[in-house]
């Protein structure tokens, strides 16, 4: 059965997808994230699909992430996330 009783930021605590990206390539295991990272996670909540960045670079911003489409649909006992997000969200470029 299918149970996401939150939103927002805590979405994480219900039924969810939750993906990260590292697109430096850089992780060290046992690490943390760190600042060229990102983590998400898509639930279908009460008020509809959401996603929620976690963490984030520097120049960018923790929330409802703007701009991402997201379709979250349920049949029967399966959901099915669909998730389109800009380039500019999983990838970080170093300035000079």
């Amino acid at each position: 059965q299918h149970q996401q009783p939150y939103h927002g930021r805590d979405i994480w605590k219900g039924d969810c997808v939750q993906i990260a990206f590292d697109p430096m390539r850089d992780a060290v295991r046992g690490s943390q994230y760190d600042i060229n990272d990102s983590e998400y996670a898509v639930a279908l909540t009460a008020d509809g699909p959401q996603i929620w960045r976690y963490i984030c670079p520097p120049d960018s911003y923790v929330g409802i992430v703007a701009g991402a489409r997201v379709a979250v649909r349920r049949t029967g006992e399966e959901t099915l996330y669909e998730v389109a997000l800009p380039w500019r969200m999983t990838t970080y470029v170093p300035r000079p």
